[in-house]
């Protein structure tokens, strides 16, 4: 029987003294020791450290003499500590190494614990090594939810336990939060039993500044006799209201707009606050504008304003200056800040000048260049305030963005600049220009242009995806590569791999997992002779959003405005987001973009001038996904009668109708005079007679007396048809109807 403890407790005191720092500690006896090499203990699966949860199997590597055997003991605390397990008679393989599992019990107390390797052959066995490990069931963390505060702020105090193997919280049990300053007193306390919590309380108003303060916390998993035991610690400062006022300039002309920006903080030092003091949030500012006359500031109070800080501390002011301020005139700026019992104010000076400045752009002649590439530059200046006609001097400078070496230098009047890349150059190059006008003015601008060995164009064969989508992907390697290896990866919207390989042909193909990302960047990655290249393009999750568009005509004219009405839905349980950002235009035409918050409106859009005739696409986009697209008819002349509407009719329509009633009323009109004839005159009667078929009567006869019993009969031809209108009456004048077409006449005779 062995007893390896009774030959280490003089080792003990050792190994205790670094078990707090979990250091790797190794034993040379005096004796034989073997061909003893290492002992390594993998990292955990869920911490990555020698940090083990309960339940999970720890993998031990011993690296020696092939054949030697060893003992490993797993102990409690530092090596002499209680014995906990023993793995016996371990044989070194061939290879000079041998691995063994051990798994942490589920009920193993959170603590450290030593893993100890024994010579096996030595009675008792002579310690060859020793590592130290930890066993921890969940993390405790406590924040504040800023990191300073004023005398009288609420505090708000949150903590979470959280699972090592899974990140989910931990089962409830029992936990204290105290609150304490470097005076040793308790500013406040409070229980609870929840994994996760806040816990909110005032500081006084006569908080002492000069100390430190911080929150103590601890959570256990029972009240008694706790496996599980984790404590936390987090500082925070109290001090005073500080005020930091900075405009944009040091001088302004008149009319000019001053912006001014205010920020609040908590500080130590209130005539110099710090601009990496915390900010204090929730202040009044007052901001008042003062003009220097005859020695003293005098207040213009139609430029008083109340502002309030943001969760951050800013608060952000524009105004403009009034038109009649003289060159040289001094203005003070003043900002005070109010909090409950604290205020505090800061104040910035500037000056009227009679301002001119420069205004500078530069325009490359490519978005982007390979190695070898020849960079061609123009530089454009625009004079602001002041009459044009400088003469300007341009000084051109290139420089590696992480060196610092200058590439390129060089100082001209025309404003253009060459520079030829080396090739085999590849990084970043910062390209700036000075313009100066030999007036006093003086402005630069700046460019960073990244320079590849090659450039890999990648685009994937669908822009929106849903769960199981196989999206395919193509890439083209334009540059210096003759015949690179190529590689891919695909990263979710938290940069987390979700899938990589080698490419070949030029495309390559995954499938999107049943819980898709929000969006997935997709990587091909191009490697030859030491050289390596990237190109990527991302896709977005398909949100099921449909979009429909109503337009106010169907055919415009180039130059004509154009009102399109847009109505954004989801289709799914997942409501929209709260800013959308819509790419709307003609296809031949210019694409225009909008933020807005709202998922139904109006849009303008200006057909350009320049269109060509026919039918074209008006097409509108949402980077919330879908789109649509409408079929519109560019003509030169469109009649405007037919598309402007009243009402939602067309003019056209409105005309049509008001002739039709026109036609109603003239026919009510000559009804109503007939009847007023009638009226008038009553011995006329209107008769209407059988008229013999026209057969019988292919011509109009002249009418023939016939004898009737009660009057004389007769007929007259019709003046419209030529039909016979037989008269039963002798009474003269009369008025007769046609029976035939409906036309009337008048019979004197």
């Amino acid at each position: 029987m062995k007893a390896p403890r009774a030959a280490r407790a003089g080792k003990a005191a050792l190994f205790a003294a670094a078990a707090t720092a979990l250091l790797v500690l190794t034993i040379v006896p005096a004796g034989v020791r073997g061909a003893w090499g290492s002992l390594e203990i993998v990292p955990s699966r869920y911490t990555q450290s020698n940090v083990y949860v309960p339940g999970e199997m720890m993998e031990i590597v011993l690296r020696a003499g092939p054949g030697e055997t060893y003992d490993v003991i797993v102990a409690a605390g530092s090596v002499g500590g209680q014995n906990l397990a023993l793995l016996d008679t371990i044989v070194i393989g061939s290879g000079g190494s041998t691995k063994v599992t051990y798994t942490v019990p589920v009920s193993m107390p959170d603590g450290n614990y030593t893993v100890e390797v024994l010579l096996d052959h030595t009675n008792p066995g002579t310690l060859q090594e020793a590592r130290l490990f930890r066993v921890q069931g969940y993390s405790f963390e406590i924040e504040t939810d800023m990191q300073a505060y004023l005398g009288g702020d609420p505090v708000t105090v949150f903590w979470t336990a959280n699972n090592l193997k899974d990140g989910s919280l931990a089962p409830s049990g029992v936990g204290k939060i105290f609150v304490r300053n470097s005076a040793g007193d308790i500013v406040a306390q409070s229980d609870f039993a929840s994994p996760a919590g806040s816990y909110t309380f005032n500081l006084s108003v006569l908080a002492n500044t000069s100390l430190d303060y911080w929150v103590d916390g601890w959570f256990n998993d029972s009240a008694t006799k706790p496996e599980r035991v984790q404590n936390a610690t987090k500082g925070f400062q109290v001090g005073q209201l500080g005020v930091i006022t900075s405009l944009d300039r040091e001088s302004y002309s008149a009319e000019g707009l001053v912006n001014t920006t205010v920020r609040t903080v908590v500080t130590d030092n209130q005539d110099s606050p710090n601009a990496t003091d915390q900010p204090e949030k929730g202040c009044t500012v007052d901001i008042r504008l003062y003009r220097l006359d005859y020695g003293s500031y005098a207040l213009m109070a139609e430029y008083n304003a109340t502002l309030s800080t943001d969760s951050m501390g800013y608060a952000r002011h524009i105004l403009q200056l009034p038109r009649n301020l003289p060159v040289g005139t001094e203005m003070r700026m003043t900002a005070t800040a109010k909090k409950g019992s604290h205020s505090w104010s800061d104040s910035e000076v500037f000056t009227i000048a009679d301002m001119s400045s420069l205004s500078v752009v530069l325009a490359f002649d490519r978005s982007d260049y390979t190695s070898g590439q020849t960079i061609r530059v123009n530089t454009s200046v625009s004079q602001i305030g002041a009459a044009a006609g400088s003469v300007y001097t341009y000084v051109y400078e290139a420089r590696d963005s992480q060196t610092g070496v200058l590439v390129f230098r060089g100082t001209n009047t025309a404003g253009t600049a060459n520079l030829t890349l080396s090739s085999d150059y590849e990084g970043t190059i910062r390209f700036k220009v000075t313009v100066d006008d030999g007036k006093g003015n003086k402005a630069s601008a700046e460019r960073a242009l990244t320079i590849l060995y090659a450039r890999v164009f990648v685009n994937a064969d669908v822009q929106y995806y849903e769960a199981g989508d196989t999206v395919r992907v193509t890439y083209q390697i334009v540059g210096k590569f003759q015949s690179p290896e190529v590689f891919y990866e695909v990263l979710d919207a938290e940069g987390a791999k979700v899938v990589e390989g080698n490419a070949t042909g030029g495309a390559f193909s995954f499938t999107v997992p049943q819980a898709p990302s929000s969006r997935y960047e997709i990587r091909a990655i191009a490697t030859q002779g030491g050289r390596l290249t990237v190109g990527s393009t991302t896709i977005q999750q398909s949100l099921g959003v449909s979009i429909a568009l109503t337009f106010n005509r169907p055919a415009y004219a180039p130059g004509d405005t154009m009102f399109i009405r847009y109505r954004i839905t989801s289709m799914t349980d997942s409501p929209l987001p709260p800013s959308l950002v819509l790419s709307y235009g003609l296809v031949n035409g210019q694409m225009l973009k909008l933020q807005t918050d709202a998922p139904e409106g109006q849009l303008l859009y200006q057909v350009p001038a320049n269109i060509d005739e026919g039918t074209q696409m008006f097409v509108l986009s949402s980077d919330a996904g879908g789109a649509a697209s409408e079929a519109i008819v560019i003509e030169k002349d469109t009649n405007p009668l037919w598309y402007n509407t009243i009402m939602g009719v067309p003019l056209t329509e409105w005309f049509l109708l008001l002739l039709v009633v026109i036609s109603f009323a003239m026919y009510a009109s000559l009804r109503t005079k007939m009847k007023r004839i009638e009226s008038h005159e009553p011995h006329h009667e209107v008769i209407a007679a059988k008229i013999e078929p026209r057969a019988a009567r292919p011509k109009p006869a002249r009418a023939q007396p016939q004898h009737v019993v009660r009057s004389q009969a007769m007929s007259v031809a019709c003046e419209f048809c030529g039909q016979n209108i037989e008269i039963t009456t002798s009474r003269r004048p009369i008025e007769v109807m046609c029976p035939s077409c409906g036309e009337t006449q008048i019979v004197k005779r």
